[in-house]
């Protein structure tokens, strides 16, 4: 993963795969979902907010890994 990957993902014109998602959390030791969540509430975690800076295309694509990798869970099991 380059520097450049990292950019657009942080400028809203790349979204991450549901694996870096989790390797990022994993590395930074948050639970996934606390990189979706309104940085100026980040020591508020009773007032989360959830982020809507990602343009729907994105939030689309996002929408589609999730589905593919709970689809993947639930054959798994």
């Amino acid at each position: 993963m380059g520097l450049n990957y990292i950019g657009e993902i942080e400028n809203g014109r790349k979204f991450p795969s549901v694996q870096l998602i989790q390797k990022i959390a994993d590395v930074l030791q948050v639970p996934p979902h606390l990189l979706f969540w309104d940085e100026q509430n980040k020591h508020n975690k009773t007032r989360l907010r959830p982020r809507s800076i990602a343009p729907d295309t994105l939030k689309k694509n996002m929408a589609e890994q999730l589905t593919a990798a709970i689809h993947k869970v639930i054959k798994e099991y």
